[in-house]
């Protein structure tokens, strides 16, 4: 028997449970039976697995005691979330066939698995410059992971102006 669970903010992630298989709806569901492992995938790259839940996310596809700034983690959240055209999360992430095409032709390059946060500079560059998006920095991944462990979702990040940024004078 299926139920049906969500990954937050990600349109069309690959999706493969037991005879289910597909890609995440627009409203961000999947299909998966109840404690069997979901692999999700962009094509053929496998991005990890999860215990079907109601509730996952990209945190949930490493091992289960794994860290949340494990390099693992940041490499799985910055090459998701470098999918995004936008600078946070004002809209979802959505990977269509042109996205899945792009992936695919990198594919052999990305090792998210690496003890390296750098070793994705690289393709990760390459591929967002054929999306015409700009890649997430390692900071920007690590403050959306901090976030998210808090319970917390933004959005966007925005500059608040500050007086003279701290140094005294006229506001800045």
């Amino acid at each position: 028997m299926s139920v049906g669970g969500i990954f937050p903010d990600v349109v069309g992630l690959s999706y493969r449970c037991g005879s289910n298989e597909g890609i995440t709806t627009d409203s961000f569901t999947y299909q998966y039976e109840p404690g069997t492992n979901v692999t999700f995938s962009i094509g053929d790259l496998v991005l990890g697995e999860s215990r079907g839940k109601p509730h996952t996310t990209v945190s949930d596809l490493v091992p289960v005691d794994t860290a949340t700034f494990d390099p693992k983690v940041i490499n799985r959240a910055r090459f998701l979330f470098s999918l995004s055209a936008g600078q946070g999360f004002e809209a979802p992430i959505t990977i269509d066939n042109h996205v899945r095409y792009v992936v695919g032709k990198y594919a052999s390059q990305i090792n998210l698995d690496s003890s390296d946060t750098s070793d994705l500079d690289g393709v990760l560059s390459s591929i967002c410059s054929e999306l015409g998006i700009a890649p997430k920095t390692v900071s920007h991944t690590r403050n959306h992971l901090r976030r998210a462990a808090s319970g917390l979702k933004v959005l966007r990040d925005l500059p608040i102006p500050t007086r003279n940024n701290g140094g005294g004078g006229g506001w800045q």
